[in-house]
Order: C-alpha cells, then sequence, then structure tokens
C-alpha cells in the first residue's frame, strides 16, 4: 500500500472563551501502514494573532469586622467598656471615607480618617461606647460614607438599658454634738426621681425634707435624746411654790 495524501480543515475550538490566545497541537493521521504528521495552528480570539490579557482596574472595598455589635444591659445614665471594631481596606486602591456618623445612644473614638486614605491591605479600627438614655432596648448604626462599592457601609449597633441601683448618702455621716448645740444633717437620693426622705433617730420620727437639724437636750447617749420636738430646748422652767407671809404681830 501506499501513502495516500489527506485535506483536513481543523477547526479551532478555544479553552477559555473571551480571551484571546494562541493554541497549538500535532494532528497524527493514519492511512494505511504511512504515518503522516500535520502542525496545527489555530487561535482563539479570531485573525490568528495573540494579545494580552485584560487589565483588571484597582478598586478599594471594605470590610468591618466584626459586622454587628451587641451590649450587654447597662444602667441608664452611665457608660459601658468600649468595643473595637475594625475597617480593613480589603481591595487594591486607596480607601477614601468622606463621613463617619454614629447614631443612638453610642459614641465612637476612632484611628481611621477622613483626610487620609487607608492603603490597600491595611486597617484601622473604631471603639463604640454605649450610654442608655431610657430603659429597654436601644438601638444604632455606625455609618461610613466612602469610594467604595456598596457606599454608605453600615454596621448595627444594639444594647440594652437598665434601671440605675438606688442609693441614699447622708452628710455628715458621723457628728459629735455638745449638748444644746444644733447639727444640720443632708440626705441625697440617686438613681430615683423620687428623692423624698424620711428621718427618724431610734425610731422616733422627724421631719421628711432633704434636710434636718437635731438638738440634743441632755446628757445621755446619742440618739436616744436628740429629737427637736420630743425633747425640746432649752427646757421649760419649773413653776416655783409662792413663799408664805409672815405675821407681824402686834
Amino acid at each position: 500500500m501506499t501513502m495516500s495524501e489527506s485535506a483536513v480543515a481543523p477547526v479551532c475550538r478555544p479553552y477559555l472563551a473571551g480571551r484571546s490566545r494562541r493554541h497549538s497541537g500535532r494532528l497524527l493521521l493514519w492511512v494505511a501502514t504511512a504515518a503522516a504528521s500535520l502542525l496545527l495552528s489555530a487561535c482563539g480570539g479570531g485573525g490568528g494573532g495573540s494579545s494580552a490579557p485584560p487589565t483588571v482596574p484597582s478598586v478599594p472595598g471594605v470590610s468591618l469586622s466584626p459586622t454587628t455589635l451587641t451590649f450587654s444591659s447597662q444602667s441608664t445614665g452611665t457608660s459601658s467598656a468600649a468595643q473595637t471594631v475594625t475597617l480593613l481596606n480589603s481591595g487594591t486602591a486607596d480607601l477614601s471615607l468622606s463621613t463617619i456618623a454614629i447614631s443612638g445612644d453610642f459614641s465612637q473614638a476612632t484611628t481611621c480618617s477622613t483626610s487620609t486614605a487607608l492603603k490597600a491591605g491595611t486597617s484601622c479600627t473604631f471603639s463604640i461606647t454605649f450610654t442608655p438614655t431610657a430603659i429597654g432596648a436601644r438601638t444604632g448604626a455606625l455609618t461610613l460614607t466612602d469610594n467604595a462599592s456598596g457606599s454608605p457601609h453600615t454596621l448595627p449597633l444594639s444594647g440594652t438599658g437598665a434601671a440605675p441601683p438606688v442609693t441614699l448618702s447622708v452628710s455628715p455621716s458621723t457628728a459629735t454634738i455638745l449638748l444644746g448645740n444644733t447639727q444640720q444633717f443632708a440626705a441625697s437620693v440617686q438613681g430615683s426621681s423620687n428623692t423624698a426622705v424620711s428621718w427618724s433617730v431610734n425610731g422616733v420620727a422627724g421631719a421628711t425634707a432633704a434636710w434636718e437639724r437635731w438638738t440634743p437636750v441632755d446628757s445621755i447617749p446619742l440618739p436616744r435624746a436628740c429629737h427637736r420636738e420630743r425633747y425640746p430646748w432649752p427646757p421649760p422652767a419649773r413653776p416655783t411654790a409662792p413663799r408664805a407671809r409672815r405675821r407681824r404681830s402686834l
């Protein structure tokens, strides 16, 4: 048998669609007992030429960790310990912050800047504090306006306001009152809108004002003998018996 020739029309099927690159291979043709090889060259982008891969533009990215922040129960009017939120530029270009805002019963301190861009792959932090103004569930948000896709970026914040403990203080807390002198005491109530107080000494009720004066009336130990109304000072004078008149004898 003799070797014969065959006409072959190769078809180009690029491995990656949409990209222009050169493909090559070797086609083996077996005709009878003889073999012939043909070098094929084809182009997936048309025209038979080659070109560089497309350029991907550099863009910034925003990654907040954690993605939400929750505070435990906190007494109204008091501030919690700060919790940290990290902002990472996860993109390939500078991240520019135009505004940083926080809402609700929350405040923040930050190392991030609206005047200096955050380089790709670097991070800055926010320290968030919770100061509830009312009892119950409280919500807010940290909002960043920037040049990254999806702006503005928001981090939800939540916490619970609790009733503060009620405390009472008296000033002075101790006193030594000399016989005949007067000492004034003042009471202060914290953690309650009801600031009325009732005074008593050893079970003897006194006034209901925010202050009271106590005067000892004799030398027996306090507090039994220092109620001003029950033991007034100075003590009333004792009545004296009239003197008998002597008759003069004539």
